[in-house]
C-alpha cells in the first residue's frame, strides 16, 4: 500500500484552519476543537510548517497558524470525505450484523 502524503489528523487541521475566523488558529482552540491532544497537535503543526503548508504568527502570545497557498487542502477534503464514508459504511454493516 502506497503511504499517503497527508495523514488524517494533517487533513483535519487543514480543513479546520480553511474554514474558521482567524481567531480561533491558535493550537489550543484547533485542538480543542478536533479533541486532539496538544502536545501531538504542536507536534503536527510543526510537521505541516516544515513542509511549508502552513505559516504561523506571533499575537499577544499566542501563536496563530494559517495556510499557505501549498497546503493541500482539496487533497484533505478528498482524504476526510474517503474517511467519513468508510466510518459510515462499517456503522451500518455493525448494525447489520446486530440486527442477525
Amino acid at each position: 500500500m502506497e503511504k499517503q502524503s497527508i495523514t488524517q489528523t494533517q487533513a483535519r487541521i487543514l480543513i479546520y484552519l480553511s474554514s474558521v475566523h482567524r481567531s480561533r488558529k491558535y493550537v489550543s482552540a484547533i485542538s480543542s476543537k478536533l479533541d486532539i491532544d496538544y502536545s501531538y497537535c504542536l507536534k503536527v503543526l510543526q510537521t505541516m510548517l516544515g513542509k511549508g503548508w502552513l505559516t504561523k504568527t506571533a499575537i499577544r502570545n499566542k501563536m496563530f497558524y494559517f495556510t499557505t497557498e501549498t497546503a493541500p487542502i482539496e487533497n484533505a477534503h478528498r482524504i476526510y470525505l474517503n474517511i467519513d464514508e468508510l466510518q459510515r459504511e462499517l456503522k451500518a454493516f455493525e448494525v447489520a450484523e446486530d440486527d442477525n
